[in-house]
Formats: structure tokens, sequence, C-alpha cells
């Protein structure tokens, strides 16, 4: 008899040009004294770090964007309530691909804060520092980005950066260069942002972000640096470590150096 026929292959099916990633670490503490001799107050506190990254890719076209979300809260006898970390940070950069690992790219970011937030010395909390949207801040960058696994090296002669105050009752928008009949404060120049992801084994990962801004049209441009370095240690499938540390120079804050520092045993989900 005849041969039968051969069955069509079907096509097969392309994979979705979207990745996605998450992940949660939450910790907590409390400490309870009653009648402790040698000292001390009773506390609690929260910890939250949230990130959360989408990207798209297909052929020349690259799109990124991702959302950080910072949340600390500590409570103690004498001060209360006060709010230890607080930080929203939303990013989203496309790139076209030029040759080999370079792109055009264009990236908008968005830094700002969601509660209200006091100094230490401040034990009345009668002088806020920052609140939502007092400062924020908001940054068009155009350049060339190098791209290459787990690593983003974007170089921009053109940067803008908006400072803005959106409660000047509340906050005082001096206090981070914005004149006084002004909310907002817009300024020009070049910037270098990395961002670099190392797995060193198995069970620790290293992450790193670095942003240098520097304002070329004025004499005494503002400059602004911000890096931040994260190790993680999985412990188990829930559980693991975490070290940040920060160190952040704006001096349209502070002529001084800002350092931030958090070891923390935490509770891990991570989610696609």
């Amino acid at each position: 008899g005849d041969k039968p026929d051969r069955l069509r292959e079907l096509p097969k099916e392309e994979g979705s040009p979207w990745t996605t990633s998450g992940q949660e670490n939450m910790q907590m503490s409390q400490l309870y004294l009653g009648n402790w001799a040698k000292g001390g107050e009773s506390s609690l506190s929260l910890v939250s770090d949230f990130r959360y990254s989408a990207k798209y890719a297909k052929g020349k076209h690259q799109w990124e964007n991702s959302i950080v979300h910072k949340m600390g809260v500590t409570h103690t006898s004498t001060l209360g309530t006060r709010v230890s970390d607080d930080a929203l940070d939303l990013s989203s950069k496309y790139g076209y691909q030029a040759v080999s690992k370079w792109y055009y790219s264009f990236q908008n970011t968005f830094k700002t804060q969601m509660f209200r937030n006091y100094s230490s010395s401040d034990k009345t909390k009668s002088q806020p520092k920052s609140t939502l949207l007092s400062p924020a801040y908001i940054q068009f960058i155009f350049g060339m980005d190098y791209k290459k696994e787990n690593l983003s090296l974007l170089l921009s002669p053109y940067t803008a950066v908006m400072t803005l105050v959106v409660d000047t009752a509340t906050i005082d928008q001096t206090a981070y260069s914005i004149p006084e009949n002004r909310r907002s404060n817009t300024v020009d120049g070049f910037s270098i942002t990395l961002n670099w992801k190392k797995n060193i084994t198995n069970d620790i990962t290293y992450t790193t972000k670095g942003e240098l801004f520097y304002e070329y049209f004025e004499k005494d441009g503002q400059k602004r640096f911000d890096w931040e370095n994260v190790v993680d240690l999985q412990i188990n499938r829930f559980l693991s470590t975490r070290f940040i540390f920060e160190l952040r120079y704006y001096d349209n804050e502070s002529d001084k150096f800002q350092i931030k520092e958090n070891i923390s045993i935490s509770f891990k989900y991570s989610f696609k």
C-alpha cells in the first residue's frame, strides 16, 4: 500500500519577549524590658525591601522597568514610632541597539519617599525633613548604554534632573537648593549610571548600582553621587542574610557624605 503522509510539524511557539522577576525581604525584631536593672528600652522594628523588574527584549529593542520600595519602622518607648527607612524608586529605560553591545538609550527615573521623616534630634516631631513628593527627584537621561549579561553602563552627555518639593508649607524647599518662591528646580549636566549583578557562588549574590551626575552649565555646578551595594546570602528557601551599604553625596542636600548600612536576617520570597 501507499506510505502514510508525513505529519506536518507544527510551528514552534515563540517565547514571550517579557521576563519578570521580583523579591520581597522582610525583617522584624522585638524587645521587651520590664524593670530591667541594666537599663535599655523596649522596641519593635519592621523592615521591608521590595524589588520588581519587567524587561521586554525583541530584535534591536529593549525596554526595562523596575520598582524599588524600602520601608522601615521602629517603635521605642521614649521616641514612639519613627520611620527608619523610606524610599520609592521607579525607573524605565528604552534602548535601541546601535552596534554589538551598545544601545541608544533613554531613561526616566522618579525617586521620592512615602511618609513624613524626622531627624533623630527632633524628639517632638515638630519639623519633618521630608514627606511624599517633598522632595522628589525626576531624571531624564539620554545617552549610550553598554550592555552585557547582568551589566549596564549608561553614559549620558545630557541629563536633566528636576528637584521637586510640593509641600512647601511643611518642608523647607531651600534645604534642597530650590528658591523660596518656587517649588521646583531643574539642572542639566552629564551622568554615568552603572548596574551590575554577580553571582559569587550559588548562595551569594552581589548587586551594585552607582549614579554620578555633574552639572556643567554653571561654574559651581551641582554634584550628585549615589552608590548602593547589596550582598545576599541564601540560608534556605525562605531565609536569607542581606547586607546593604549605601554611600550618597548630594550637594543640594548636604556638603557631607551620607552613609547608610544595614545587616539583616530576612524572610525572602522570590517570584516571577
